[in-house]
């Protein structure tokens, strides 16, 4: 059989898909056309993603299980491998990114703070920098996070069909943990790292008052100590956001992939699986952030 034939074979298409088949009479073709389209995203954003996200914590649950069942098998140190090896690829890729972030905002601020004086500065110190660790840190690494780890993950997910010239795709329990758990462990274990340079070099930067020259002198340290609590508490929302990104974008891009039905539809469905699971992470990232504030 040859490939266009292979790929005419496909199962039944949902009903989000088949939503711009409903007959609208007595209306120009682009109306009707932009009212199905409508339709079709109101369908897709409130419906199927989320049941999408919610049947895929069950499967991963699922996943995760096989992975910890390799752990106590043969297979344990090819496990720890992967993981690792995806952990330092993760990492090498976004940590000088994550430096200049951090050093380009640090800067800023103590550029902005540096005439404030001996009155107000610590008043600053003790309010808005304690704000900036806690929260405002792990909501912009996160948004980074989604943007560069976040859209890659959707995208590779979305494309299986494609690279493998199939005409569907099912993400068994195997295959999740081969391709989605290395990328989860290795966000909760960089997003750790990241954060921690992203805020030393905020603070570094502040300590600096903005002067280059000065950074290498700067008391970093005392600044860390002085705000131990919010840079602890800021730790752990960066791990969790971390973790919501790959999520969030596993789930979109496996749906995606799963529900393959042309050329054409799976380059469109891989556009919307970047762009939803950059923006769903980011909104829930602010929620929790929203839900998680507490008084300094």
């Amino acid at each position: 059989m040859c490939a266009t034939a292979a790929l005419a074979v496909h199962r039944p298409a949902t009903y989000f898909d088949n939503l711009t088949a409903i007959p609208i009479p007595m209306t120009p073709n682009y109306i009707k056309q932009w009212v199905h389209d409508w339709l079709w995203r109101i369908g897709h954003l409130w419906i199927e993603n989320p049941l999408s996200l919610a049947t895929f914590s069950l499967r991963l649950v699922r996943s995760l299980a096989y992975w910890f069942a390799d752990l106590g098998s043969r297979r344990a140190a090819e496990v720890v491998w992967i993981g690792v090896r995806q952990t330092f690829k993760t990492l090498l890729r976004g940590i000088l990114a994550v430096m200049a972030l951090g050093l380009a905002f640090g800067i800023g601020l103590g550029i902005v703070t540096s005439g404030l004086g001996s009155a107000l500065r610590p008043i600053f110190d003790d309010t808005v920098m304690a704000v900036v660790i806690r929260d405002a840190s792990p909501l912009g690494l996160a948004v980074f996070l989604s943007a560069r780890t976040g859209g890659t993950i959707a995208a590779k997910l979305a494309m299986v069909p494609l690279l493998q010239d199939e005409p569907t795709v099912f993400f068994s329990p195997q295959r999740l943990q081969q391709q989605v758990v290395p990328n989860l462990l290795a966000a909760l274990v960089t997003s750790g790292v990241f954060y921690v340079v992203l805020a030393s070099c905020i603070l570094g930067g502040y300590a600096s008052n903005g002067v280059l020259g000065r950074l290498p002198h700067a008391d970093t340290l005392a600044f860390a100590r002085a705000l131990s609590a919010p840079f602890a508490f800021g730790a752990v929302k960066a791990i969790l956001f971390g973790g919501i990104v790959v999520y969030v974008a596993s789930a979109f891009g496996v749906q995606a992939a799963e529900r393959y039905i042309s050329r054409e539809k799976e380059a469109r469905d891989l556009h919307y699986a970047v762009w939803e699971s950059t923006v769903t992470s980011v909104l829930v990232c602010t929620l929790l952030t929203v839900l998680f504030w507490r008084p300094l």
